[in-house]
Formats: C-alpha cells, structure tokens, sequence
C-alpha cells in the first residue's frame, strides 16, 4: 500500500512571478501531491519542500509578464495552487506588440513606451521600454527551443551595449545539462552543469566560476525507486557539507527533530472510505522548531480547508472553501500573534471554477478593515478590473480597467481617480 501511494507522490514547487502595477502581483506556489481515493488508512511519506535543483533560471519564462500575467489561487487542483490562463499571444498569432501610453494632463498625444516581439509559441523573443523622449531605457532579447526552453537571453545597456546575458546547452531530450552566465565584456561568470538518472531527475548540479571553471557549489540528490526525492546534500567548492535535506520519515511524524546540519519533513495522509483525504505536512525549519500545515480535501480533490501552524502549534492560515448556489466561495486569513485577521483575501468562483472576483482586506490591531483591494474578472477568467479603495475599506481611491478584444487581448486599459476620470491610458496594437 505504501509503495502504491508513495507512486503517486509527486514534487513540490516554488515559482516566483513579477507582475506590473496594471497586472497581479503573485507569488506562484505550486505543491503537487496526489493520492488514491477509496481507501482508508494512514500512511507516511517523503516529500519536499526547499528541493535546490532546479534547472538554470529561464528568466522570460518564469517572469514574463508580457504572457498574460494574470494568475490566481486555485484550490481546485492540489497540484497548481495558481492558475495562469492559456498564452493568448500564442492562441491569437499575435507576432509583435505595441504599447502606448498617455497622461491626458500632460501629454497631448500617446507615446511609445514597449514593443515586444513574440515568437509562435507566444514567448517573449524582444522586449524593449521607451521614455517619452523615444530612447530606449530597456532592452532583452531570448531565443527558445520548440518546447518553450530558454537558450539564450541578453540584457543590453541604453547605450546599446550587451550588460549581462546567459545561454543554456540542451541534450537531445531537451533538458539543460549546462548553463552559463557571462559579464558585459563577454567573460563567464558561472556555469553550472546538471547530471539527470534515467527517470530524468538531476542527482547532481555542479557551479563552476570564471573562466577556469573553479567549482564553487555542488548539490548532489537521492532518490527512492518510485522516483521520489530521499535527500539532499549541499556542498561547498572543497567538499564540506554546508547543509542536508532529509525527506525521510519516522512512525511519529511529530518526534522528528533537527539535526546539526539537517532539516527534515515528513508528511502524513489519511483516507476515508468516501475518498475524502486529510494531508499533514510536517517539518522542523533551520531554527529546530515544528512546523505544521494541514489540508482537507474532497473526493474530487478540491481543498475544503487548510490550516497552518507556527513552531508554538499557533493557527497562522486558515483557508475555507466552500460550496455556494452559484459557484464557490474561497477565503484565506493570515492571523496576527495575537490570533486576530491580519490580512484577507477571497476568491469567488462561478460553476465552471473561473475566477471571477477576488479581494484583499486588511485589518488593523483593532479588527478593523483599513485598506482593501479588489480585482474583477471577465467570464474567461481575464482580468478586467482592479479597485484600490481608501482607508475604511468602504471608497473607492483610484481604479484600473481593461477593455479587451474578442480574443481576450487588452486594447485600452485606464486609470482612473476617485471621482472616476482618467488620470493615465495604456493602448495596445498587434500584428
């Protein structure tokens, strides 16, 4: 039973998005883990949650916020927490696109501030920012393979000049075996070299510096048969442990310590004989202490509620999502030290789980609401409207709203004061 389950375990991820002031700042945290339905009984398994290996950083994919940036919290699938919508640029051939942007106060006309270039895959292949002046205060170029992978990127200076750039070297499954980084004067900097097993999981991950290639870093993997991490170890150029991941578990998850050098985790899972399921991740962090997070799931998989907890067994999250007569209802509360809302945000979801509204409250010592955010979506899940109200939580400061086109790219998106004229307008052309 265990070894069936333990298949099914699956990796967890940390992505970070950067999005404009018009867009969704959003932090991409992806945790995969899967479990069989239908059966009842407890089990232990490995899993991760700081895994150092991943591949060399492809800065326009995971950053790129010219790819539609809009993304969400998604507690329908346990293994994409946030959800991005479909590349429209790839899905409406769009190759080139120009952004202007006015100040009816003192500008008299729209100016060019960004044109990027895409190729078909709609990943950003130019980018380059203008100032009113018309010269350029931005510059990148990347080339990517036909699965998306970055080869190259280049950042240029304003003079022109190349200030920083890195390439990576695919095999002939298109995983990166080596990546380099080279200064503006075209010397490397650091490359690093990554060495898969046969399941395509890298057990090594090597950073070299300078041109002689003087190893600087080395992490090394293990992993269990079913393709599972086991462990992680760190090391410096010369060799000496500087840390160790353990993922291994004990019968008492909660008596799991940390050891010099070594954090472990362990995680627990129950089932019912309906195929509800509970997941209990337990850690011990780099301080020594415990630390717990618990989700209930459906038999569908769909999050009813998730509940964190700080090294004192203190309630720090609480996320509830629950079933409405037109859709579903998800909040998630971030509590003070003192156990009251700090922070809250809910997400209302249609039938089909598009999202179409979400918001953010925040609360003062008192528990009272002191500033929120609000963000409207159209039926396709695109972002349509963003509404930044004054202190009280209750006036309208200042809002931003897009007009789209049939294919869902934006056309005109204005910003508008609290008296509801347009202070900035951004315009959109496509070829």
């Amino acid at each position: 039973m265990k070894e069936k389950l333990n298949a099914n375990l699956s990796k967890t991820e940390v992505k970070l998005q950067i999005c404009r002031k018009s867009l969704i700042m959003a932090i991409f945290v992806t945790i995969a883990f899967t479990a069989p339905l239908g059966l009842k009984s407890q089990q232990y398994y490995y899993y991760y949650y700081y895994y150092p290996q991943s591949n060399f950083s492809t800065f326009l994919d995971d950053y790129d916020y010219y790819k539609n940036a809009e993304s969400f919290y998604n507690p329908f699938n346990r293994l994409k927490y946030f959800k991005r919508p479909d590349n429209q640029y790839k899905k409406a051939h769009i190759e080139k696109m120009q952004i202007n942007y006015q100040d009816p106060k003192k500008d008299e006309k729209p100016y060019l501030g960004v044109e990027v270039n895409y190729d078909k895959n709609g990943n950003t292949t130019l980018f380059k920012k203008y100032n009113k002046k018309g010269k350029i205060i931005n510059h990148t170029e990347s080339v990517y393979n036909e699965k998306g992978i970055v080869l190259s990127y280049k950042n240029f200076k304003r003079n022109g000049k190349t200030s920083y750039w890195y390439e990576n070297v695919l095999d002939e499954k298109s995983r990166i075996i080596e990546g380099k980084t080279f200064s503006k004067d075209g010397k490397p900097e650091i490359t690093r070299v990554f060495v898969y097993n046969e399941k395509s999981r890298v057990i090594e991950n090597l950073a070299y510096k300078g041109k002689d290639k003087k190893l600087i870093n080395r992490i090394v993997n293990k992993y269990y048969d079913n393709g599972e991490i086991e462990s992680t170890a760190n090391y410096n150029g010369k060799g000496k442990l500087k840390k160790f991941w353990s993922y291994a578990c004990s019968n008492k998850a909660e008596e799991v310590k940390n050891l010099k050098d070594t954090v472990r985790f362990c995680k627990l899972s129950d089932f019912d004989k309906d195929g509800n399921f509970t997941i209990t991740n337990i850690s011990t962090g780099e301080d020594g202490m415990i630390y717990k997070d618990v989700r209930k799931y459906n038999k569908d998989s769909i999050l009813i509620e998730s509940l964190s907890y700080n090294n004192k067994n203190i309630l720090t999250t609480k996320t509830t999502n629950n079933k409405t007569a037109t859709g579903w209802v998800c909040n998630v509360v971030d509590f003070n030290k003192n156990q009251q809302p700090r922070i809250e945000y809910v997400y209302e979801y249609n039938d089909d789980k598009i999202l179409l509204k979400s918001s953010r409250n925040f609360y003062n010592r008192n528990g009272i609401v002191t500033y929120r955010y609000e963000y409207l979506y159209d039926k396709n899940g695109y972002f349509v409207k963003y509404n930044n109200y004054k202190k009280g939580g209750s006036i309208i400061d200042f809002s931003t709203e897009y007009e789209r086109n049939e294919k869902g790219l934006p056309l005109i998106v204005y910003s508008k004061n609290d008296e509801g004229k347009v202070t900035f307008k951004t315009s959109y052309q496509y070829q």
